[in-house]
């Protein structure tokens, strides 16, 4: 399966494509409210492809899905409850997304909401958004699962009588850097909970690339701080060798981890950092372990701690992780427990 950006020479395909998905809908649950023979079909195709705007997923030769990405929002986007104010120049719209109805459930549709987010980083925008029809719940389900949020319901003056409102969905990408929304976005840690596992916990496993490019984790002490996290090592060895052979790593917590027997499942909560690791030079080391000596023994004095670190001066090694992106998820147990007292 690949996606390519449609030329000329694929509207006749693309055409019967979007005649064949609207025609099925037609027949079955029109969840977009599309019409045969109008929209999305040879003529909105065709603009598309003019533009540049018409990509779609291919596999074995056969269209199997497309989408239309471009800047014009096909509607009035302006009263929106975006998260931030931003020129319509900065901002990607989704239009016609759809999959071959005879392969539902194969993640075609995810697949190409990623190529979205991709082509949205790749030209520097800010935001990729998108409008869903209210009783939409497939594409309002795919998108919330991938990290968009609702910016509100509202008319968008297309003149469609028979679909007087529509959803408005956004995505921030700036500083995306291509890492994948959480597939099951309900289940994901505000930044403030990912930010006080990280401070709290007292050991996590650090991912990097290894000897012959296998994965290599290795449970680890640390100590973070603002947007980094310092860790130490010896001077040789497996773990520094993958430091400076390769910089982008990735270090998980385990903040809980409950098991609960009768229902198969745990009570979980769990961190990722991702970013980038390098050597601290000498001008940096007394820091990074005074701030790890603080974290692993706060009450002890500060004479005898200095001792510490100046005894073993010679040989200390320490690295840190730049961290790029931060995620974190909790079981589902904890969602439904919450709801339950909340009731």
């Amino acid at each position: 399966m690949e996606i390519i950006k449609c030329t000329g020479e694929h509207l006749d395909a693309a055409a019967e494509f979007y005649d064949m998905v609207t025609a099925y809908l037609a027949e079955h649950i029109n969840y977009p409210k599309w019409t045969p023979g109008e929209y999305p079909g040879r003529e909105s195709a065709s603009d598309a492809i003019k533009g540049g705007y018409l990509h779609a997923c291919i596999e074995d030769g056969k269209m199997i899905g497309a989408f239309v990405i471009c800047e014009d929002p096909q509607g009035d986007y302006s009263r929106g409850n975006w998260s931030r104010s931003l020129d319509p120049s900065e901002v990607l719209t989704v239009h016609a997304l759809a999959t071959d109805p005879k392969i539902y459930h194969k993640g075609i549709g995810r697949a190409m909401v990623r190529e979205c987010i991709k082509i949205a980083v790749d030209s520097g925008k800010k935001a990729l958004r998108l409008d869903v029809v209210p009783t939409n719940t497939p594409a309002i389900k795919l998108y919330e699962s991938m990290g968009f949020t609702h910016a509100g319901t509202m008319d968008l003056k297309r003149g469609i009588p028979e679909i007087p409102e529509f959803c408005l969905y956004e995505l921030n990408v700036d500083g995306f850097e291509g890492f994948r929304p959480m597939r099951r976005a309900k289940q994901q840690l505000s930044k403030e909970e990912c930010e006080e596992i990280l401070s709290r916990g007292t050991s996590g496993v650090l991912a990097l690339l290894g000897d012959n490019d296998y994965p290599y984790a290795v449970p680890m002490s640390y100590a973070a701080k603002d947007d980094k996290i310092f860790f130490h090592c010896a001077k040789v060895g497996h773990k520094i060798d993958a430091v400076k052979r390769h910089a982008k790593a990735s270090f998980c917590i385990i903040d809980r981890d409950e098991v609960v027997p009768e229902k198969y499942t745990t009570m979980y909560k769990s961190v990722i950092a991702f970013g980038t690791v390098r050597v601290l030079e000498d001008g940096e080391l007394h820091g990074a372990a005074e701030l790890l000596a603080k974290k692993y023994y706060p009450d002890d004095a500060a004479e005898h701690r200095e001792a510490e670190i100046d005894k073993d001066r010679a040989k200390l090694c320490m690295f840190e992780l730049k961290i790029s992106h931060l995620t974190g998820k909790q079981g589902i147990e904890f969602i439904i427990r919450r709801a339950k007292t909340t009731k």
